[in-house]
């Protein structure tokens, strides 16, 4: 039973630490129902229509990114760095570590087999293009931030990553396979970008609402540069009647 318990306790350790003590911080935990409850309804929507062994992999790898997001934003104060490739470095070391984490708690390792090596490496990329997307994304709106704007971006990014970071396995299947991989190739990366996004959604959402959160998401996360303020003109000074 502790091991299922580990990531929880982890992102309540994250909770304790001195900039997340407030009220506010601890709105991290409604994405994480959120997505608990979507993996939920999937289940029961999927049952029969999936082989068992695929949906349960599947939810594992969702419920492990969760994790490592919600670990992302709470440790933002720790992320700060002189550039944003150290950011970069910083934030996918945490949400690594704590996917990882949560992935392998929820394992019994006696039996892993072939599907849980694979998903160690749906979760090896979808980590990566996860820190890279949000990372571009915030260089795309370091002047000026909006939340539609910013979900564009990161759709636009989410799907340039995943093309970029899935070209060596479309290429070997394309060798194997013939021209016949570009359609399943197309697919999985719509399906791919589809589900980050989801996952990202409840703490995006979040971020907009909150303000707390709001300020760790464009602070630390994005390390948006605010625009420059806009100049007034001096009002004219009347000139006395003579």
């Amino acid at each position: 039973m502790l091991p299922v318990l580990l990531p929880w306790l982890a992102v309540l350790g994250l909770l304790l630490l001195r900039p997340n003590r407030t009220a506010q911080a601890w709105w991290i935990w409604l994405p994480l129902l959120i997505v608990f409850g979507v993996e939920l309804g999937l289940r029961a929507a999927l049952d029969g229509s999936l082989p068992t062994e695929v949906l349960d992999v599947f939810c594992q790898v969702a419920r492990a990114l969760a994790f490592g997001l919600a670990a992302v934003w709470l440790a933002s104060p720790l992320l700060a760095a002189n550039s944003r490739f150290f950011t970069f470095l910083k934030m996918l070391l945490v949400q690594a570590g704590f996917t990882l984490l949560a992935f392998a708690s929820g394992q019994d390792w006696g039996g892993a087999g072939a599907e849980v090596l694979a998903a160690l490496i749906y979760l090896g990329v979808f980590v990566l293009v996860l820190v890279a997307a949000l990372n571009l994304a915030g260089r795309s709106c370091r002047h000026r931030f909006h939340p539609v704007g910013l979900s564009l971006h990161l759709l636009g990014w989410l799907a340039v990553c995943f093309a970029v970071m899935s070209l060596p396995f479309a290429i070997f299947a394309l060798i194997a396979g013939g021209g016949q991989v570009w359609a399943a190739f197309g697919i999985a990366i719509l399906v791919s970008v589809a589900v980050q996004f989801a996952l990202l959604l409840p703490f995006l959402i979040l971020s907009f609402a909150n303000d707390f959160h709001r300020k760790r998401l464009r602070q630390r996360l994005l390390r948006e540069t605010p625009g420059a303020p806009p100049v007034l003109m001096p009002m004219p000074t009347p000139t006395p009647a003579t």
